[in-house]
């Protein structure tokens, strides 16, 4: 299973943009959020230049689990980065 396959199963879309390629890959969640006036809440994994970051629409602190660092894991495996 691939890295955009393991997001996918998650929830996230790989976004398409021109802005992003080879190198700069960017996954994209929202989620609705009821009880809080601003109605979702988008998470972003960005993956560039051997760094990733992992924030929400308020680039807050967010809980994770295994599945989500597995498909980081994988993306960072896919890139080459862990040979490094």
């Amino acid at each position: 299973m691939t890295a955009q396959e393991m997001f996918e199963e998650l929830g996230f879309r790989k976004n398409t943009s021109i802005c992003y390629g080879k190198d700069h890959i960017v996954y994209e969640k929202a989620i609705g959020n009821e009880e809080d006036d601003c109605g979702f809440d988008i998470f972003t994994v960005e993956f560039k230049d051997k760094i990733f970051t992992y924030h929400n629409t308020w680039n807050s602190a967010i809980k994770t689990n295994v599945a989500i660092l597995r498909a980081i894991n994988k993306q960072f495996e896919e890139l080459g980065w862990l040979d490094d």
